[in-house]
């Protein structure tokens, strides 16, 4: 043996068994008095790896044990400093916990797709209460069980780690960052140059080519490894920079105009931004958009309340779209109306328009008496109140929705098709193609943003298509984020307050 070389087969005695799925277990070396946690993964490659993980986390400022690869009872052994007083922690306590959420691109930048571990054992606590990746062996080139894994430029674990599908641990604890946290994370990798990557690749020593990692096999031609990982580092690392870091901070400066333009806690503009930007009328699914329209209402009412809103305007709009004057569209109606203090006028409204539907043969008697009694019953429960609560909330969510989608704009055109017995009703069965028309406080309808839409839906002698402009802030729902996941083609619109309206007859049948 080198003189001043350590002895670790004679100066370790083991403590106790394995801890993961590699075969290891806790030494104390009795020179030191200092315990160390040692594994042999399958290969020297694999083993310097890890090394490497542990230093690019430590260059990121994200905790880690001290990691080396030693001589061990004849393997290359990865061994790892233990941490004193280390407490294991929940997935709930991971995602609270400020240190493991700050290493959130550390974690998507190297790859480590096992980093909070199956059951929630591969992050603890230690001295000082900060929290500790202690197992980063499924990062980079490797699989935590050691099978080779691609590591190309896209840093596509952005996405994935939160993924509920993808990753249903990970997702637990990384699901709901912020754009300031994700600014902040990427911030650190942002901050890492290349001479720290190059010095870290070059002190692990590893084998310019690897049979456990044929570089081929993942997408490059060229057979030198650590020069492919240096520059895969590099790459992800700028793009994060390029994909992370800029457009979180474009965002954070349209964050900010969006909570100029809203009544909503700042914690809420963050949600509607973080999660509504992309949205379109089919996707994401119905389900993921209530799952929003839940996290704001919990955000702007309290849990249980957010709750009890979110359901009562959801299970009202999907009676709407079954039918507009159904009893669930009725109280869809009145608590419209009700925002602006005329939930029984506008009750008074619909029940004249209803009148009417019955002389023109187009509503039976019976269900007129059944709606105003239904609505009578509804708007004298305590649980009106969660709708009016959650009309709210969703004419704030919509408004800073189209604020995103058209910047700038503070009015919006809509368009509907009027059907025959309407058009009579408005008094508009005269009226020409191209003339302004003021609606008398007729009831609240629902429109559309497609005129496409408008058209389908005018039909028979008499009926008409008409376009209007309203106010951003008028829009109390739309397919485009509260979509019950029937009729979205419709791209509904319904807004509040239909005095004065101006509405231009664009055709007519």
């Amino acid at each position: 043996m080198q003189q001043g070389k350590k002895n670790y087969d004679a100066d370790l005695t083991q403590v106790s068994g394995k801890k993961g799925s590699n075969e290891g277990g806790l030494f104390k070396d009795k020179h030191l008095d200092s315990l160390h946690y040692i594994k042999w993964p399958n290969s020297e490659t694999r083993a310097k790896m890890e090394t490497l993980t542990a230093l690019m986390y430590s260059h990121a400022e994200i905790p880690v044990p001290s990691v080396r690869v030693i001589k061990f009872q004849d393997k290359d052994a990865v061994m790892s400093d233990w941490i004193d007083d280390a407490a294991p922690m929940s997935f709930e306590e991971m995602s609270k916990h400020p240190d493991v959420r700050a290493g959130f691109l550390a974690d998507a930048w190297l790859a480590n797709w096992d980093v909070v571990g199956l059951a929630a054992d591969n992050i603890v606590t230690g001295p000082g209460k900060k929290a500790y990746r202690i197992d980063v062996g499924g990062s980079m080139l490797f699989r935590a069980q050691g099978k080779g894994k691609p590591f190309p430029a896209e840093v596509s674990e952005i996405e994935t780690l939160r993924s509920p599908t993808i990753a249903p641990q990970a997702s637990k604890v990384f699901d709901d960052l912020t754009s300031a946290e994700l600014v902040a994370s990427a911030e650190r990798i942002a901050a890492i140059t290349d001479d720290q990557i190059d010095f870290a690749v070059d002190s692990v020593e590893l084998p310019k080519t690897s049979p456990e990692y044929p570089a081929s096999q993942f997408g490059t031609e060229a057979n030198d490894l650590p020069e492919m990982v240096k520059t895969c580092l590099k790459q992800r690392r700028d793009y994060i920079i390029e994909n992370v870091l800029k457009q979180e901070q474009k965002k954070a400066a349209t964050l900010q105009e969006l909570k100029d333009l809203s009544d909503l806690k700042d914690k809420s503009v963050a949600i509607v931004a973080d999660k509504a930007g992309s949205y379109k009328i089919n996707s994401p699914s119905s389900g993921q958009k209530w799952t929003v329209i839940r996290q704001l209402m919990a955000s702007e009412l309290g849990k249980n309340k957010g709750q009890e809103a979110a359901d009562a305007v959801h299970s009202r709009y999907s009676s709407w779209k079954g039918s507009s004057i159904s009893g669930g569209g009725s109280a869809l109606r009145w608590g419209t109306g009700q925002l602006r203090g005329e939930g029984r006028r506008e009750l008074r409204r619909l029940d004249r328009f209803n009148e009417f539907l019955v002389k023109e043969g187009e509503l039976s008697a019976k269900k007129r008496k059944e709606y105003a009694g239904h609505m009578q019953q509804v708007t004298s429960q305590e649980s009106a109140q969660d709708l009016v609560d959650g009309l709210r909330v969703a004419n704030e969510q919509n408004e800073l929705l189209l604020a995103m989608k058209h910047p700038g704009k503070k009015e919006i055109t809509i368009y509907r098709g009027w059907k025959p017995q309407q058009a009579k009703y408005l008094g508009l069965l005269d009226a020409k193609v191209g003339s302004v028309v003021d609606l008398d406080d007729p009831p609240i309808y629902s429109w559309s943003f497609s005129p496409g839409v408008a058209h389908k839906f005018a039909g028979g002698h008499g009926s008409f298509v008409a376009k209007a402009t309203v106010p951003l802030d008028s829009i109390i729902l739309t397919d485009l984020a509260n979509t019950t996941g029937s009729y979205t083609s419709e791209d509904e619109v319904i807004f509040n307050g239909v005095k004065d309206l101006h509405m231009e007859i664009i055709k007519k049948s």
